[in-house]
């Protein structure tokens, strides 16, 4: 994407990004927006970013932003995954910290206990990640044609747990299903934001299944 429009000096987005404080810019925005300004952009700004435009065309008409709430409306689609994918990055994190043996998710009872697997800790964590994507599921789903995801979350949890030690007792945590509970809380979280008002983000609980 062009740093500029074209006709303008070149840069100017960066250069006032460097230039300016946060609160800064949002001031020098609100000024903008009161003066109409956000509501005449030119057609050029459409030509390089018809996101962008959409996006503050369709905020600043609104009488009440703070009635905004709707994933699709309060945020840019560039904006929208870009949560996203810092969300699965979060997901990410603690994925790759199941399978090692001083990683997050291994505990022991006491020091001169063995250690072992913790699945209701990995769980928490993932539980809390899954409720900040279910609202955005749906219009994410419109920008992201991957049907598998989710799947493919679960099966990498599922190949992590297994690349424990035997010693750990990943085997009983297994048999016990707590990987499966994981991945049925994704899928539950999914099909939530999909319109099944009654399904939720199961909790993984190690002593059922």
């Amino acid at each position: 994407m062009p740093d500029s429009l074209s006709g303008s000096k070149p840069g100017w987005g960066k250069k006032l990004l460097e230039a300016l404080t946060r609160d800064q810019i949002k001031n020098l925005l609100d000024v903008l927006a009161d003066a109409g300004a956000l509501l005449r952009l030119p057609e050029q700004l459409r030509a390089v970013d018809s996101d962008l435009a959409d996006t503050v065309q369709r905020l600043v008409d609104k009488a009440d932003i703070s009635a905004t709430n709707n994933p699709d409306e309060a945020v840019s689609k560039g904006k929208l995954l870009e949560i996203w994918y810092d969300l699965w990055g979060r997901w990410n994190n603690h994925v790759r910290e199941v399978g090692d043996e001083e990683g997050d998710y291994v505990t022991k009872d006491a020091d001169w206990e063995p250690p072992y697997f913790d699945p209701t800790a990995l769980a928490d964590d993932l539980e809390k990640i899954a409720k900040e994507m279910r609202p955005m599921l749906e219009p994410v789903s419109r920008l992201i044609d991957d049907p598998e995801l989710f799947m493919k979350a679960a099966d990498k949890i599922d190949d992590n747990i297994r690349s424990f030690p035997e010693w750990m007792g990943v085997e009983d945590c297994c048999e016990r299903s707590t990987h499966h509970d994981l991945s049925s809380g994704v899928d539950m979280a999914r099909d939530r934001a999909q319109g099944d008002g009654d399904a939720a983000v199961s909790r993984t609980n190690p002593q059922t299944g």
